[in-house]
C-alpha cells in the first residue's frame, strides 16, 4: 500500500493518492497525520483518491474504520471527498458511508475529481 499526502495551503486543501490495499491500522495513522498537520485547519477539505477498495472488512474493522472517518470528520477538515477510479468503488464507499452513519454533509464518494472539487468548494 502507498499513501501520498500532499498539503495545498493556498487551496485549503489535503491531497490523499492511495494505492493498494489499506488497512484499517494504517488509515488510523494516516488520520492522525492529517489531524496533526498544524497547516490543516476546518477549513481545509480532503480529497483522497482511492485506486482499489477490493479488501473485504469484518464487521469490527467496519466499526473501527466508521470511528477513524468521525474522528476525522470531528477533528480534522471540515468535508472530505474520496474519489475512486472504479464504479463499483463509488458504490461500495457510499453504502458504506450510508450504513456507518458518517455524515454525508462533510464526507461524500465521487467517480471525478470535478464534481468532488465542486462539493468541496461548496458550489
Amino acid at each position: 500500500m502507498t499513501v501520498t499526502t500532499e498539503v495545498d495551503a493556498e487551496a485549503l486543501l489535503v491531497r490523499q493518492h492511495i494505492e493498494g490495499t489499506l488497512s484499517v491500522a494504517e488509515l488510523g495513522m494516516h488520520i492522525d497525520r492529517i489531524i496533526a498537520d498544524p497547516q490543516v485547519t476546518e477549513e481545509f477539505g480532503t480529497l483522497s483518491y482511492v485506486g482499489d477498495l477490493s479488501n473485504a472488512l469484518d464487521e469490527d474493522e467496519r466499526a473501527l474504520f466508521a470511528d477513524h472517518l468521525r474522528r476525522l470528520g470531528t477533528h480534522g477538515p471540515r468535508k472530505c471527498a474520496v474519489v475512486c477510479k472504479r464504479a463499483l468503488n463509488v458504490a461500495t464507499t457510499r453504502f458504506f458511508l450510508e450504513t456507518a452513519d458518517l455524515d454525508p454533509l462533510r464526507m461524500r464518494a465521487f467517480d471525478n475529481e470535478t464534481e468532488a472539487l465542486e462539493w468541496l468548494r461548496g458550489s
